[in-house]
Formats: structure tokens, C-alpha cells, sequence
């Protein structure tokens, strides 16, 4: 897994990326950390696969 820290554009929050594989699967990931109170006070990820294949997806109504 790779990790870099993306980006302080502000005290009140960070960027961090990762990327996860496993064999051919890639995952990438953006995690928003907000601080209040010199707490982490919420986490907002972004989540990108890339070409989902057939075989992986799902039928909605």
C-alpha cells in the first residue's frame, strides 16, 4: 500500500491518499480529517476503482 499525505490547506484539515492492490484490483482512496477541538471530529473518504468489471457488478432496481 502507498501513502502520502496530499494536502494542508488548512489548520482544520488533511488530505490522505492511499492506494490498496491485490493482484490486477486497485483501490484508490482520499481521506478529508477534519479537526475541532484538537480532535479529529470527522473523516470523509472518496473511493476509486476504477472500470468496475462485469462480473463485480450490481444490479439495482
Amino acid at each position: 500500500m502507498e501513502t502520502k499525505i496530499a494536502d494542508f490547506t488548512h489548520q482544520s484539515s488533511a488530505c490522505i491518499h492511499y492506494t490498496a492492490r491485490q493482484g490486477s484490483f486497485q483501490l484508490e482512496v482520499s481521506e478529508w480529517h477534519y479537526i475541532a477541538n484538537n480532535k479529529i471530529s470527522k473523516i470523509i473518504a472518496h473511493y476509486h476503482i476504477g472500470e468496475i468489471r462485469a462480473d463485480r457488478k450490481i444490479d439495482l432496481p
